[in-house]
Order: C-alpha cells, then structure tokens, then sequence
C-alpha cells in the first residue's frame, strides 16, 4: 500500500504494533470505534503477562523509549505520556511527526493550518514556523528545512524562520519529492 490511509483497519492495525528498541516491551492497539483504538503495552516474552491499557481514543502513536510515547486522540489532542502522566502538547492537530533522532516534534493544526515545532521534552516553547499552508511536501530529518506548499507558493522553511519562495506553482513537484522517476 502507498499510504497508510489506504490499508484496511485489520492490517493497518497490525502495522501499528512496536517493540521497543530494547525489546522489552511490545505497543499495540485495540480497535473500539472506527479509526480510533485503544492503545496497550505488555511485556516482550513474558509468559502470562498481562497488557496495560495506556490510552484511549489513539488515531496514531509513536514510541520514543520503554515508557515514554507520543500519541493524537480522536479529538485533535496531540499529547506526551509518560505512562503516568499525559502532558498535552496542543490541540486541534491534524497531524504530526517525530524527528529521526527523537528530539523534536512537529505538527499541523487543523483550522489555521499552523505548523509548529518543539523539543520533545517539552522543555522550551514551542515555534510556529508557518501559517495557513495546505500541506507539508517534505523536511529533513531534524526538521532544519521543511518545504511547504502555502497557497499557490512553495515555500522552504530553513531553521525554523527563514523562508525562502521556491516557485509560485506546486506542478511537478510531487512528482518530484516523492522520488518517483
């Protein structure tokens, strides 16, 4: 499948189950309604073990370690959990993505199509890089350069504030940044 969104509800939600990098613990969901599941975390190997439910209501997860998570619930809510706490990070987000070395997040809101990038500890405030743009086209890994399509304008976001005008039409380009010949 190209996209996620296309893959029926069954697989897609075996394609949602983690093991920790550790091997310690495995992530699953359990469909309740819909798109939206219940996320658990059981022990890896671990006869008899018994799962611990730790959210609802998850539309997407990503696992940065054994016990810490990020997760977007069926309302919008884009939180940090902890398994003890959820520390809400914003609301009314359509989507969001993990940097490849787990240092930063970053995401979309659903109205004003803002998009906002933030240390994944929480520990400083968040940036808004962008505002009403219609979708992200890509970015590089430690989310240095994200490339957006605002309007009818491709636009380049260097370190989070420098924004550079590409073109002033997005024809061609996902062809482009999808990497197909």
């Amino acid at each position: 499948y190209a996209d996620k969104d296309d893959v029926p509800d069954a697989y897609r939600l075996w394609m949602d189950v983690v093991l920790t990098k550790d091997h310690k613990y495995v992530f699953f969901p359990q469909e309740t309604s819909g798109s939206e599941y219940d996320l658990y975390r059981i022990p890896y190997g671990k006869k008899n073990a018994e799962a611990e439910k730790v959210a609802k209501n998850v539309i997407s997860y990503t696992v940065l370690s054994n016990n810490s998570f990020v997760y977007l619930n069926g309302d919008g809510k884009l939180y940090l959990s902890n398994l003890k706490d959820d520390e809400k990070i914003d609301s009314n987000v359509s989507s969001y993505q993990i940097s490849e070395d787990k240092k930063q997040i970053i995401w979309i809101t659903e109205d004003d199509k803002d998009i906002y990038v933030q240390d994944i500890k929480l520990a400083k405030d968040k940036i808004k890089v962008a505002s009403e743009i219609e979708n992200i086209k890509t970015y590089t890994a430690d989310f240095s350069q994200i490339l957006v399509l605002e309007e009818d304008e491709v636009v380049l976001y260097t370190d989070l504030k420098d924004k550079t005008k590409i073109c002033d039409s997005s024809v061609g380009l996902d062809y482009y940044v999808d990497g197909n010949d």
